[in-house]
């Protein structure tokens, strides 16, 4: 193999090795994106959670101790 064609033969693979780390980190943004969208949507479901929570508070349900007379 002459020296031009190592040259060229390397210059081809630094550039595929460029092309795969770029894909590598492509993969992991995206990877990263999926998992905030899913944390962001468990954050959400949780904070509605807690808002029905504190919105039904003190409610009873019929037949308990804590029953308003006339609403069972």
């Amino acid at each position: 193999m002459t020296e031009e064609q190592l040259e060229t033969r390397m210059s081809q693979i630094v550039d595929q090795m460029g092309y795969l780390m770029m894909d590598v980190l492509l993969m992991s943004l995206k990877k990263i994106n999926t998992e905030n969208q899913l944390l962001q949507e468990l954050q959400e479901i949780r904070l509605n959670d807690r808002k029905d929570e504190f919105y039904n508070f003190g409610e009873t349900e019929p037949g308990s101790a804590g029953e308003q007379l006339g609403k069972g």
